[in-house]
């Protein structure tokens, strides 16, 4: 009997750059001696044998608390600190009185008469340096109700008995902008402000940055606040059926695979290693977030690397398992809405197969 299998793969920023750009790239390349043709085959089959559902543009978080099904509440920040807080066991399904805020490292460059936020890719901060830096912090503020820690060298939460009214930008949203448009805004958003630069002037001053100075690191001058609520009710009864695995090394699709009870499991080397370790009949669910399309927005000969990378070693094995009849259906799900094609779609030799310029959004 055949295997029933459904394959919906999660890749943010897949489609960053203009058509415009694409189009002069592909231009460039054939042009050349001898002419170079560019195609990504199966992921221009998947788009273009596919029905898509087009959606306004959502960061990251917001995508993957609509593949869980998770509910965002419009006047509220999704509670990504709450989940985080969930994910590395600091909270619990049955505690809801705390109030958890996500404040990441981050690093502000100046700019004018402003900060521009760069976010802490690359900063290379170590465990005992994040440690180091909410010692520092909590130390200074130990009449607050709040303490400061870090889940990892580059994820930091803050918990908090109190629940300000504010709400926030997600940290992705923001990298490369101005800090002063994006600082957290509400009844109470205010004092906030107050901390965040208390907290710059210390850790301005702070030994863990001295000593990275000295052996040439970038400082780590500020927190992102971002986030922030309580763990809500659980929804893991009514969709714990909805995914039979979730793929993922991303941490905050594995919370929400935490929170909904869906079975986790790492991340494989490629589509081949997954379709022979998938053996659980059902809709499994691949976050490929480490594929950082969106990082090379900027610079389109790395983005058509990622995206050929992405092309030989994922979706060519789940195209071709899909003519096999070893994959029923396939969805990509990105950031401007997703594309569901199966193993009938594929095969319809009469739909004209585009070139991926063809599928960018305008």
């Amino acid at each position: 009997m055949t295997l029933q299998r459904h394959l919906t793969l999660v890749i943010p920023g897949l489609l960053p750059c203009s058509k415009q750009d694409v189009l002069a790239y592909i231009a460039f390349h054939a042009k050349q001696t001898p002419p170079q043709t560019l195609r990504l085959r199966a992921l221009e089959m998947i788009l273009s044998r596919a029905s898509r559902s087009l959606s306004p543009v959502r960061g990251y978080d917001e995508l993957i608390a609509d593949v869980f099904a998770v509910n965002r509440q419009h006047d509220r920040d999704l509670p990504v600190g709450a989940f985080s807080a969930l994910l590395h066991n600091v909270a619990n399904r049955q505690e809801h009185q705390k109030w958890y805020l996500r404040a990441d490292p981050v690093h502000l460059r100046p700019d004018g008469d402003g900060l521009i936020v760069f976010g802490n890719q690359g900063l290379n901060i170590t465990r005992a340096e994040a440690d180091a830096f909410c010692a520092e912090i909590n130390a200074v503020y130990d009449d607050m109700p709040w303490r400061l820690f870090a889940l990892t060298p580059t994820q930091w939460l803050l918990e908090s008995d109190v629940a300000p009214k504010m709400r926030t930008y997600a940290l992705d949203k923001v990298i490369g902008l101005s800090l002063r448009d994006y600082l957290p805004y509400g009844d109470q958003a205010k004092q906030w402000h107050a901390i965040l630069n208390e907290l710059q002037m210390l850790m301005h001053s702070s030994s863990v940055n001295a000593a990275r100075l000295a052996s040439g690191e970038t400082p780590v001058n500020s927190v992102w606040f971002w986030g922030g609520g309580s763990l809500p009710e659980s929804t893991a009864d009514r969709h714990a059926t909805s995914w039979v695995q979730c793929w993922s090394n991303e941490s905050l699709s594995l919370a929400l695979a935490k929170f909904t009870n869906v079975p986790r499991a790492d991340l494989p080397a490629d589509g081949k290693q997954w379709l022979s370790q998938a053996i659980t009949p059902g809709r499994h669910l691949m976050v490929l977030e480490d594929v950082n399309v969106s990082a090379a927005t900027s610079d389109i000969h790395s983005w058509w690397q990622i995206l050929s990378d992405l092309d030989e070693r994922w979706l060519s094995p789940c195209v071709e398992a899909l003519k096999q009849g070893e994959l029923d259906s396939l969805s990509l799900v990105t950031d401007h809405g997703q594309f569901d094609t199966n193993r009938h779609r594929v095969k319809r030799w009469w739909t004209r197969i585009r070139p991926v310029a063809f599928h960018i959004p305008r």
